[in-house]
């Protein structure tokens, strides 16, 4: 998929899980432990918030592989990278929720933490995918796939002067 497209998928959902925020209005979680998070009966009552923290952590975790793209062809990078990021991302919302830190808000906190866990996912794609070109090279693969551009020129079309 291009890099534009992913860009806008991901504006779009911080733009979803905003409008979903204000549709539901304020609401008045209270987490005594980080261990609720893993309760999802939890979010039951609030099934508007839990939808815009879900779709709040999916941007977060595309953001961060929308930057780790810029890096092309070292996925052992991007997968060092990317376990790092995730690590990060969850000790701080882990932090956060058991100091009752204000730095961050709440739903913020919680969609952090979730998105630390979700970059496991571009994490096993980058190291399944380095495993791949370690044992087929970059260079063999494009040799593979080159179009011949001197067929162009044989051609007997009218398009083609």
């Amino acid at each position: 998929m291009k890099k534009e497209v992913v860009l806008v998928i991901t504006a779009c959902l911080f733009l979803l899980s905003y409008v979903l925020d204000f549709l539901a209005g304020n609401v008045g979680l209270s987490i005594t432990h980080p261990v609720q998070l893993t309760n999802f009966t939890f979010f039951a009552p609030y099934p508007m918030t839990s939808f815009a923290i879900a779709v709040r952590s999916i941007a977060l975790m595309l953001s961060a592989t929308l930057l780790l793209s810029i890096i092309d062809y070292q996925y052992f990078k991007k997968t060092a990278i990317s376990l790092f990021l995730g690590f990060l991302a969850f000790i701080y919302g882990y932090q956060q929720l058991i100091n009752g830190g204000n730095f961050t808000p709440l739903l913020w906190t919680i969609a952090i933490t979730y998105a630390g866990v979700l970059m496991l996912l571009p994490s096993i794609v980058y190291l399944l995918l380095g495993i791949y070109y370690l044992l087929i090279p970059p260079q063999k693969v494009h040799e593979e796939l080159k179009i011949e551009t001197n067929s162009a020129e044989k051609s007997t079309s009218v398009l083609n002067p």
